[in-house]
């Protein structure tokens, strides 16, 4: 059985200006594009995204049942697809559920920015679909204290 399209991205991008001192916060504006992904080609970018893979029984999971790998990301017409699955019977290790979560950590960082991003997110019992924003220093000081800013 498979439960199709957990998020469908059609692009990520991140934009940011001169952040100086401003007499009004509203005057603002980030309009200058430093990184994005328009999901051209037939392959998730390794330029642009790192896999976490496994379970994150290692610190980063949280208890999800899902087995997080690669090929259940794939990338076709400009679009995204994180497909999550449910393997009957069970893959090898008691694996049940997969799905794909990709992350821009040791690639890209920014401080002050606007993010744009259009996606559209599974229905169903069980499905969480999410983006979310980590600090950079979050292997370092772990979560809370990292922060975090959640998208979708």
């Amino acid at each position: 059985m498979r439960i199709s399209i957990l998020i469908l991205l059609l692009f990520v991008s991140f934009s940011t200006t001169n952040c100086g001192k401003s007499k009004s916060k509203s005057n603002t504006k980030f309009n200058k594009l430093i990184w994005s992904d328009e999901f051209n080609g037939n392959l998730v970018n390794p330029a642009n995204w790192n896999f976490d893979l496994g379970n994150g029984v290692d610190g980063w999971g949280n208890g999800e049942l899902q087995h997080y790998r690669a090929e259940n990301a794939t990338v076709d017409n400009g679009l995204l697809a994180i497909e999550a699955q449910k393997h009957q019977p069970k893959l090898p290790g008691d694996i049940s559920y997969t799905s794909s979560k990709l992350v821009t950590k040791d690639i890209f960082e920014f401080k002050y920015g606007r993010v744009d991003a259009r996606a559209v997110a599974a229905k169903g019992q069980g499905l969480w679909s999410a983006i979310w924003m980590l600090g950079a220093n979050h292997s370092i000081v772990g979560w809370p204290r990292s922060g975090e800013i959640d998208i979708l």
